[in-house]
């Protein structure tokens, strides 16, 4: 597939050598700009996924302990990714005798509230 109609049998051999050099040079560089677009398309796919392409290719390239590790990243993200992250719950109640004691009104009721009501106090009372 030549694209230009150059006849290289008149050239010299030092002007075929010195095209030679060029023509490597080129296809180096072609080279070089193909595997870098090639790997910024890869580190994409693996960002999108959530992961990162050196823990791919340590569980496929690197030694038995880096692919352990990468394993265990890899399962560690997994398990993250499936478990949403609550915010705090906000204070509802309030004990009148310690400020500092509260409760969200999430889970079992703590003492003081338990020892509140008891003695008649309802939550409406201490509702922050």
């Amino acid at each position: 597939m030549r694209k230009s109609g150059t006849d290289y049998t008149t050239w010299s051999i030092d002007e075929l050598r010195k095209e030679a050099k060029v023509i490597e040079k080129t296809i180096k560089l072609k080279e070089t700009n193909e595997r870098k677009h090639v790997l910024a398309e890869l580190k994409a796919v693996a960002r999108r996924s959530g992961y990162s392409l050196e823990e791919f290719l340590a569980l496929e390239l690197g030694t038995p302990a880096q692919s352990a590790a990468a394993q265990n990243s890899l399962k560690q993200k997994t398990k993250k990714s499936f478990t949403k992250k609550r915010a705090p719950a906000k204070i509802k109640y309030r004990s009148p005798i310690n400020a500092q004691d509260t409760w969200t009104g999430r889970g079992r009721k703590p003492k003081w509230v338990a020892n509140f009501l008891e003695h008649g106090g309802t939550l409406e009372e201490i509702a922050v």
